[in-house]
C-alpha cells in the first residue's frame, strides 16, 4: 500500500467521511477538514479558511495558487 493510501485508510478508520479531489474550489466550498498530501506525505491539514488562506507550507502554497487561477 503507498503512502498516499495508507494516509487515506488512517483517516478513514477514525471515522471521517472522505472525497479526494483535486478540485480546490468544491473542497473549498465543501470541506469541513483539509488534508495536503504529496509524495505519500501528510503536508498540512486544516480548516479550510486557513489552508485556503493561510497556508503554511510553501508546497501546498504554490499548489493553491496554481489550482485557483
Amino acid at each position: 500500500m503507498t503512502g498516499f493510501l495508507k494516509i487515506i485508510r488512517s483517516l478513514a478508520d477514525k471515522g471521517m467521511t472522505l472525497v479526494v479531489t483535486q478540485g480546490m474550489r468544491f473542497a473549498r466550498k465543501l470541506a469541513d477538514a483539509v488534508h495536503f498530501i504529496a509524495d505519500g506525505t501528510m503536508v498540512e491539514s486544516g480548516p479550510p479558511d486557513r489552508i485556503f488562506n493561510r497556508p503554511e507550507n510553501p508546497r501546498l502554497s504554490g499548489f493553491i495558487r496554481s489550482s485557483l487561477r
